[in-house]
């Protein structure tokens, strides 16, 4: 084996399996791209805050 035919093998490092799994409870497109997610249960509701005044005096 010379060097050029050592270079064209390819090692395999590591291999995963993933189960497939069927995608339900899925927004619309829309509110995908609003939340940033296609699914409802990783959309979490997170209230504003009212504006308060921060004390930072140096």
């Amino acid at each position: 084996m010379n060097q050029y035919n050592r270079c064209k093998e390819k090692e395999i490092y590591a291999e995963a399996y993933v189960v497939p799994q069927s995608y339900c409870n899925l927004l619309d497109n829309t509110d995908a791209l609003l939340f940033g997610t296609i699914f409802k249960d990783l959309v979490r509701p997170y209230r504003r805050r009212k504006n308060k005044k921060k004390n930072c005096s140096m």
